[in-house]
């Protein structure tokens, strides 16, 4: 993937195009060479809406390249300089037609014009299309799925892309807290219970289940004070401990999902207002899942010291997040 990216970011100029041409002989497993036979068209025609969905197939599931319109390479045959006209309007078409060239759309791909005349609008469209999370993707134009090897993109074997779909990037969901003191009630502890997705792709219909609370007691009212929660309550609104999500609900890539609200108050010691419990841990636990991500048994463990300063200065004392592990 970064083979093609530096490819593609050190072309800048045409002379920068000449270099590469005298550089590279032939094209290589990151790099495409195309032309357009009606040089004045800024339509994809002749094939090349054909080209273009092949391309970015292919190129996408395997470690992304560089296409280039503007020049011929046969098989047999020298290399030749083919600039088009209606470059800007070329540009235009194609990056219109890149989110219907593949299901899945590919993500990232970028285009730039460089010019061997600019007042005539005339030169090279070069493409980038990068290696991509959500492969196997399918052209559209012919339904099948491509592999760049070598020099060309082949069609894939069935077990190629059953390979490719066993290796795709999945969610990896784990709970967290967040704990602050109640400024408005001594010794109370505010507890919002959440899961966190530290994989790189959409956590969709996240379920999350609280078997033990550790002492904490969940709020009847949700996150909001509303009787909102983050996830839909399962099976009623009046249960709290479950929470399934549905076809709307998804946990971003990096991001964090607040679910519930749990509350404790922990008794205080009257000289220092310190809590008045024996230093310990304090547990919580359950199950979580997702599309893509199986039953897992997950835990909190919360150091008692640690609440400490959330009780006796409830105002300035910034909340405590502590991720849980998985079983």
């Amino acid at each position: 993937m970064a083979i093609a990216l530096n490819i593609f970011d050190s072309l800048q100029t045409a002379a920068d195009i000449d270099h590469l041409l005298n550089q590279r002989a032939n094209e290589c497993l990151h790099l495409e060479f195309k032309t357009k036979r009606l040089h004045n068209s800024p339509e994809l025609t002749c094939g090349l809406d054909v080209n273009l969905s092949k391309a970015i197939s292919g190129f996408a599931n395997a470690e992304g390249g560089v296409l280039i319109v503007g020049i011929d390479a046969p098989s047999q045959g020298v290399i030749s300089k083919q600039p088009v006209s209606s470059l800007s309007q070329l540009e235009t078409r194609a990056n219109e037609y890149v989110s219907r060239a593949t299901s899945f759309v590919v993500e990232g791909v970028a285009t730039k014009k460089i010019f061997t005349n600019q007042t005539l609008d005339e030169g090279y469209l070069v493409i980038h299309i990068p290696s991509s999370d959500l492969a196997p993707h399918r052209s559209q134009k012919d339904s099948r799925y491509y592999l760049r090897s070598g020099e060309s993109f082949v069609p894939m074997e069935h077990y190629q892309i059953a390979d490719i779909f066993g290796r795709r990037q999945k969610p990896y969901i784990v709970p967290y807290i967040s704990l602050r003191g109640d400024i408005n009630n001594q010794g109370k502890v505010i507890a919002i219970l959440g899961i966190k997705n530290t994989g790189r792709a959409l956590a969709k219909f996240p379920y999350l289940k609280v078997d033990t609370q550790g002492g904490f007691q969940f709020n009847a009212y949700g996150i909001s004070g509303n009787g909102q929660w983050g996830l839909p309550t399962f099976p009623g609104p009046t249960s709290y401990s479950e929470y399934r999500g549905g076809v709307n609900d998804v946990v971003h890539c990096l991001m964090n999902l607040p679910v519930t609200k749990l509350e404790q108050t922990f008794p205080l010691t009257p000289t220092t207002g310190a809590i008045a419990v024996a230093p310990g841990t304090i547990q919580l636990s359950g199950f979580l899942a997702a599309e893509e991500f199986p039953l897992k048994e997950w835990r909190i463990d919360i150091d008692t010291v640690l609440i400490d300063p959330l009780v006796q200065n409830p105002r300035n004392a910034p909340p405590l997040t502590v991720e849980g592990t998985l079983i």
